[in-house]
This record gives C-alpha cells, sequence and structure tokens, in this order.
C-alpha cells in the first residue's frame, strides 16, 4: 500500500523512500506511543541506523481493533506488519 509525500509541492502516493536527509544527523531518544487503527498490525521491526533489522523484541498491543507500539528509546525507523 503507498503512503502520502510531497513531492515537488505536490501530494503523491509513495511506495519507497528516496531521500532520507544528510549526514551528520542529530538525534534524540525517542519517547512516544503509537496507536493505529489496525489491528492487522501484530509484529514490529526494529531497524538500526542503515536501514537492517536488528534482533531487539518490540511489542505490539492490540486492544478495541488498534495496535499500540512504545517505541524504544532508540528508534529511528520501525516496520509495522
Amino acid at each position: 500500500m503507498p503512503t502520502r509525500a510531497r513531492i515537488n509541492g505536490k501530494q503523491s502516493d509513495c511506495f519507497r523512500i528516496l531521500e532520507t536527509g544528510k549526514a551528520p544527523w542529530q538525534v534524540e531518544n525517542a519517547d512516544a506511543t503509537v496507536t493505529i487503527a489496525n489491528s492487522r498490525l501484530t509484529k514490529a521491526i526494529l531497524l538500526d541506523i542503515n536501514g537492517v533489522a536488528t534482533l531487539a523484541p518490540v511489542e505490539v498491543k492490540q486492544s478495541g481493533g488498534k495496535a499500540t507500539v512504545v517505541l524504544p528509546p532508540n528508534t529511528i525507523y520501525l516496520v509495522l506488519q
């Protein structure tokens, strides 16, 4: 499923990230909880700074047809499945 992005000032459907910015990134620890109204999301994969899957466990809680994830402090990228 595509995501929405702004390209040349216009909204567009996108299937991949083409540009993530430039170094050096100045990143603080994440302090967030994400809730998505999608009961089919059951798995979260924490990726490292290079976009490679880590072995760190990330819990996805289901309640009322919604998936909730407390982001680990070192989250840069997280894939929900």
